[in-house]
C-alpha cells in the first residue's frame, strides 16, 4: 500500500472509530463523518455491487453502482466485502481518494445494513 493510501486509511479509522449514541439513527453521524472525510480529501459513496468475480489471470473484478457505475479490478480486501454484499443483498460504502471509486483509489469498503 502506498504511503498516501496508508495515511488515508488511518484517517478513515479515526473518523469511523468511537462510541455513538443509538438514538442518533445515523443521519447526524453520517453527516459528521462525510464532513470529516471531505476535510481529509476523501470521498464516500453508498451503492450496490452489480457483479464481482475473477478473471482468468487472477484479477478480482467488481462493478459498483451509485447513480453512475464503475467497474475495475479491486484489491482482495475490498473484493471480499463486495462479494459478501452481492451474496447477501447488502449495500456497500466505498471510501476512496481520487477521481472515482475505482479499485486503485479505494481506502475502505464497508457493508451497510
Amino acid at each position: 500500500m502506498s504511503k498516501k493510501l496508508s495515511k488515508a486509511a488511518a484517517m478513515v479509522e479515526k473518523v469511523f472509530s468511537g462510541s455513538f449514541p443509538t438514538a442518533d439513527k445515523g443521519s447526524k453521524l453520517a453527516t459528521e463523518r462525510s464532513k470529516k472525510l471531505k476535510e481529509a480529501k476523501l470521498d464516500s459513496l453508498v451503492g450496490t455491487i452489480v457483479h464481482a468475480g475473477c478473471m482468468v489471470n487472477g484479477t478480482l473484478y467488481v462493478q459498483f453502482n451509485s447513480g453512475d457505475g464503475w467497474a475495475s479490478a479491486w484489491p482482495m480486501w475490498a473484493y471480499e466485502v463486495a462479494r459478501e454484499a452481492l451474496l447477501h443483498g447488502k449495500s456497500v460504502r466505498v471510501i476512496y481518494q481520487g477521481a472515482a471509486p475505482y479499485g486503485e483509489n479505494l481506502v475502505a469498503a464497508l457493508l451497510v445494513a
